[in-house]
């Protein structure tokens, strides 16, 4: 059987994290935004370890649910590049491509870790406005 094409690639620039996105989606009150990306860093490091996990046993199929479940919730408080590496590793899951799932694994965890340094320097900072959208990371 021929393999299955591979997802697009996402834009070479997406923000590693766009509060202004989160801001639009429950207000640009700073405690809000906070308990967000408190709540988001707690469930998202272990759905990434589930999702490594699955890709070590080879289950595509929980792959792509994960990988599912990270996309939405880091597109949600504006983690546009994970989002973006996500949505390629859901499409690699429902393809049944575990071995491209494998390949982009450091990728992700690259993002992930950039991400949740942010997500720390924006919570120990006094005042941390959400950036203007567009604007580089």
């Amino acid at each position: 059987p021929a393999a299955p094409p591979p997802p697009p690639e996402p834009p070479a620039i997406l923000p590693v994290l766009d509060l202004a996105v989160l801001a639009a989606l429950v207000g640009d009150e700073a405690a809000v935004i906070d308990e967000f990306l408190a709540d988001y860093s707690a469930a998202t490091i272990p759905l990434a370890a589930q999702l490594r996990a699955a890709a070590s046993a080879g289950d595509a199929a929980t792959c792509c649910r994960l990988a599912h479940r990270l996309k939405s919730s880091s597109r949600s408080i504006g983690a546009l590049a994970l989002g973006a590496l996500c949505a390629a590793l859901e499409a690699h899951g429902k393809a049944n491509a575990v071995s491209a799932i494998t390949q982009m694994l450091p990728e992700f965890e690259s993002a992930l870790a950039e991400l949740q340094a942010r997500i720390l320097a924006h919570q120990a900072s006094p005042v941390a406005p959400p950036p203007i959208a567009g604007a580089q990371p």
